[in-house]
C-alpha cells in the first residue's frame, strides 16, 4: 500500500469507514463520467475494497423491503405474479417442456426450436433454465 490509498477499510473506525464509502458513493458519478482512467480506477477499487469491508463488519445489514423486487411491486399496488396467474413459470423449481424454454428465449415454438430446446434441458438441466429466465 503506498500514501496515497488512503487508511485500510479494516483500520477505520465504523463511523470513519461509513463517511469514507458515503463520500465514494457521492462522488462516483462524477468521477466515472469525467476523471482520468487512472483516478476511476482508483476510485473503483477503494469503494470495492470499503464495501467489501462493510459487508464483513454487517452481513446482516438492514435490507429496505422497498428496495426488493416483491416490496417494490407490493408498494407499488401491483400483485405477486404469483397470485396473479399461477400458471406463470419463472425459474427453474417448476419442470418446463421444450416449448416453454424456446417461448421463453424468444424463438417461435416450431419443431426445430422445440427440438434444439430439448437438447438444452437434457444438456443442462435446470442451468438452461436459469440462463433464460432468473
Amino acid at each position: 500500500m503506498t500514501d496515497t490509498d488512503g487508511i485500510a477499510g479494516s483500520a477505520l473506525s465504523d463511523a470513519d469507514l461509513l463517511r469514507e464509502l458515503e463520500v465514494l458513493h457521492s462522488t462516483r458519478h462524477e468521477t466515472f463520467r469525467h476523471a482520468a482512467e487512472q483516478a476511476l480506477d482508483e476510485h473503483t477499487r477503494r469503494t470495492a475494497a470499503l464495501e467489501a469491508e462493510y459487508l464483513l463488519r454487517f452481513p446482516d445489514r438492514e435490507i429496505d423491503p422497498l428496495r426488493t423486487r416483491f416490496g417494490s411491486r407490493a408498494a407499488g399496488g401491483d400483485p405477486d405474479p404469483a397470485e396473479v396467474s399461477p400458471a406463470v413459470r419463472t425459474g427453474a423449481e417448476q419442470p418446463w417442456d421444450p416449448e416453454d424454454l424456446a417461448v421463453a428465449e424468444g424463438r417461435d415454438p416450431t419443431p426445430a426450436n422445440i427440438e434444439r430446446a430439448k437438447r438444452e434441458l437434457a444438456a443442462e438441466g435446470p442451468a438452461a433454465i436459469e440462463r433464460t429466465v432468473p
